[in-house]
């Protein structure tokens, strides 16, 4: 399972922002519309207009992923709107790419992306987590919504698999079927849908997705959503894990925990100066 404990804020973050600095010192700028992310054996970019996934991920086996996310919120139930994605101080480093987006009421998103393959399996992971900050001095409702359409082939099949609510992207194969993909999040979602992409996106926007768990296919979509009341200065993070391969799991490298847990620190330092005093809590 990939999950970010949470912790307190303080003078720790500062080892975390020490343990990111030697990476962040060769960062790609954000003002590019893809950020490459590469660990030696597979490479992939970010779309900055979509959120998600594209070009090739796992060398290994010559295959191309593309990924199309949309990322939403909800302020006091006042209204699902898009994230607006800022090129300032997002980047990219070797495995690693963030993007920043900015919302209403004080709000700010960032997108932390980590690939890593295992060359013996022929699998890889990309972990993906969502941060997101109040930086106003009152509490809001906050609602996350996240579309996803994985393409892995034009007859997959989606499923939400309980109890954890993991999605099961499945296609076809000689004699039947196998699970060539898994999103694990370390946080259940309060809602979610399985479905075609148009509809999907409608279920988001009209903030009620019917909880149909799947199957659904082809070419499937989905959402999640989630719901925390954020005080002033909280910062909330979920994290999940994409694993494509021939053999799948949802267990990151132990040194990709470190580097995603150091990263969210260092969001954390700057806020912490910022609004001494305040909680900061990543679940």
């Amino acid at each position: 399972m990939c999950h970010i404990h949470s912790f307190a804020c303080g003078r720790y973050f500062f080892l975390a922002f020490a343990a990111v600095v030697v990476v962040l010192s060769s960062a790609s700028v954000g003002s590019a519309s893809t950020l490459p992310i590469t660990d030696g054996i597979s490479s992939t970019a970010i779309d900055t207009a979509t959120a998600g996934i594209t070009g090739t991920w796992d060398a290994n086996l010559s295959l191309s992923y593309p990924d199309t996310q949309t990322l939403s919120y909800q302020v006091n139930n006042g209204g699902v709107t898009n994230w607006v994605y800022q090129p300032a101080g997002s980047f990219s480093s070797g495995n690693v790419a963030v993007l920043n987006y900015t919302g209403n009421s004080g709000l700010q998103l960032q997108q932390v992306y980590v690939i890593n393959s295992s060359g013996s399996a022929g699998s890889s992971n990309i972990n993906e987590t969502l941060i997101v900050s109040n930086t106003g001095s009152s509490s809001d409702d906050v609602k996350l919504y996240q579309y996803n359409s994985l393409v892995l082939s034009g007859s997959d099949t989606l499923s939400f698999v309980s109890p954890s609510l993991d999605i099961s992207q499945m296609t076809p194969v000689s004699g039947g079927t196998a699970t060539l993909a898994t999103v694990h999040a370390s946080i259940q979602p309060m809602a979610y849908e399985a479905g075609t992409g148009a509809a999907v996106l409608g279920a988001i926007s009209a903030d009620n997705l019917n909880g149909f768990a799947g199957p659904v296919s082809p070419s499937p979509a989905s959402a999640m959503e989630w719901e925390r009341v954020l005080g002033g200065g909280e910062v909330y993070g979920i994290s999940q894990t994409y694993t494509v391969g021939p053999t799948v799991g949802v267990v990151p490298e132990p040194s990709t925990f470190v580097l995603l847990t150091a990263l969210v620190g260092l969001v954390a330092v700057a806020k912490f100066y910022r609004l001494r005093g305040n909680r900061c809590i990543v679940g």
